[in-house]
């Protein structure tokens, strides 16, 4: 007589109340996710609303009088270098770099989010892409928000990374009149940005982080020298539309034909000369 406690019916209805358990759990992690989205999503739409009132009255005109201000100032110098100078030094001026070293010092306070570091920005909202403010009450406009990559709104909140100090600066040149463009090490690598700028008909970078971490010196000069006077990276790209390789300028390839020929002429000269004992 077979055991009622083994019959395949019940076994069955283990399976279902499995099924059931698995897809409530699931349903409750996924409906929470898609809340936290939403709301998050609603709450952006309501800052962006908010700072787009800022924005218009205030940020944009003083943050393009102050453009306007050092390009100007710096529309009399002569030499080219030197121009470039100054107008890295008014980036740098006291901006809240979130990676500068002052910001462990003087601008650094613990972040109650988890999943931030521990640097000199907070998020409003916790929402680690939207906006970010330092201990000063100056604002950074992060990459879901409309006003990422404003060089107006950088000009006037002087706070952010190097992205950000990167955008400030290109716009600054191309204003100046030089011919820049933006360049960027990916995240997979040193996950940097900066300018490169045309001198006398030839790309030098230049990167106001740079400027900042080795006082003034060692931020403007031909790419095959960045890694030596900046950072170390090992892929470089054209931040544009199409991304466009500049890695070989930076990390130039070895060049193993002349030293192959090198080689082989000395084998055959230390060959020759032992033909010639012998």
């Amino acid at each position: 007589m077979k055991d009622p406690l083994n019959r395949p019916d019940r076994e069955n209805d283990k399976q279902r109340y499995l099924y059931l358990y698995i897809g409530l759990i699931l349903g409750i992690f996924i409906g929470g996710f898609y809340g936290i989205f939403v709301t998050h999503a609603k709450y952006q739409e309501t800052l962006d609303d908010f700072f787009n009132l800022s924005y218009t009255s205030k940020i944009r005109p003083e943050g393009e009088k102050e453009i306007d201000s050092i390009v100007n100032e710096v529309s009399g110098i002569p030499n080219e270098r030197m121009k470039l100078q100054k107008l890295a030094e008014w980036t740098i001026d006291n901006f809240t770099g979130v990676y500068f070293e002052e910001s462990w010092e003087t601008k650094l306070w613990h972040n109650e989010y988890a999943t931030s570091p521990a640097y000199n920005h907070k998020y409003i909202g916790d929402n680690l892409n939207g906006y970010g403010y330092d201990k000063d009450g100056n604002i950074r406009a992060r990459s879901t928000t409309q006003f990422w990559k404003d060089p107006y709104w950088i000009a006037y909140m002087k706070t952010g990374a190097c992205e950000d100090v990167a955008v400030l600066f290109y716009e600054l040149a191309n204003q100046s009149g030089f011919e820049s463009r933006l360049v960027c090490s990916p995240a997979s690598d040193l996950g940097h940005m900066w300018v490169e700028v045309k001198v006398n008909d030839e790309w030098l970078y230049a990167d106001c982080a740079c400027y900042h971490d080795y006082g003034g010196i060692r931020w403007l000069d031909t790419r095959e020298k960045y890694t030596q006077n900046c950072y170390c990276l090992n892929e470089v790209l054209l931040c544009s539309d199409r991304m466009i390789d500049l890695t070989e300028y930076y990390v130039p390839k070895l060049k193993t034909e002349p030293i192959r020929k090198e080689l082989i002429q000395k084998i055959t000269d230390i060959y020759r000369y032992w033909n010639i004992l012998s």
